[in-house]
């Protein structure tokens, strides 16, 4: 699977869990908002699946599962 495609799953699964996300305004990042208060900030476009698994990485530091 692409690096694109693992990207959006991971959000759609965050979204589902809680977490509220935002595209920032030229749309290069994304700003997620976890639900103990915390921020996590991603590229809007993975170069590839590392980008993806060091996403899943930070939101698991804030209760994703």
């Amino acid at each position: 699977m692409s690096a694109k495609k693992d990207f959006d799953q991971v959000l759609k699964k965050a979204e589902r869990q809680g977490f509220q996300i935002e595209r920032t305004g030229k749309g290069g990042k994304v700003k997620i908002y976890c639900p103990d208060g915390g921020i996590v900030f991603a590229s809007a476009t993975p170069s590839d699946s590392r980008a993806v698994r060091n996403l899943v990485a930070d939101l698991r530091r804030h209760g994703y599962t």
